[in-house]
C-alpha cells in the first residue's frame, strides 16, 4: 500500500486532516518498507503496463511483504503475493 497514494484518495473523500489521522491510525498496524534503485530498475523493464503498479509490486516483493492492497487488484494478475481490495482486506480479518 502506498501511503502518499492512500492520503491523496482520502483527502479528495474526506478533507487532509481527516486523512492525516487516517493514515497515522493505518500506520500503527503496518510497517514502511525500503525502496530503492532495485525496485525501480526492475520496474522499467517490467511487464506491468503501469511503472507506479511495477514500482509497489517490486517494493512489495522485496519487503517480504504479506498482500497487496490495491483498488485495481486485476493490474496485478502475475503476482506472487496475495493481491486484495481495500474492502476484501477489511472482511478477510474481521
Amino acid at each position: 500500500m502506498s501511503l502518499i497514494s492512500t492520503e491523496y484518495i482520502l483527502g479528495k473523500q474526506i478533507g487532509k486532516e481527516k486523512a492525516k489521522q487516517a493514515l497515522a491510525a493505518i500506520r500503527t498496524i503496518t510497517e514502511v518498507c525500503t525502496s530503492g534503485e532495485k525496485e525501480i530498475d526492475l520496474s522499467l523493464v517490467s511487464s506491468f503496463k503501469d511503472f507506479e503498479d511495477a514500482f509497489q509490486y517490486y517494493n512489495a516483493l522485496n519487503n517480504s511483504a504479506n498482500i497487496i492492497i490495491t483498488r485495481n487488484p486485476k493490474d496485478f494478475k502475475k503476482s506472487i503475493i496475495p493481491v486484495m481490495s481495500a474492502e476484501e482486506y477489511l472482511k478477510s480479518i474481521k
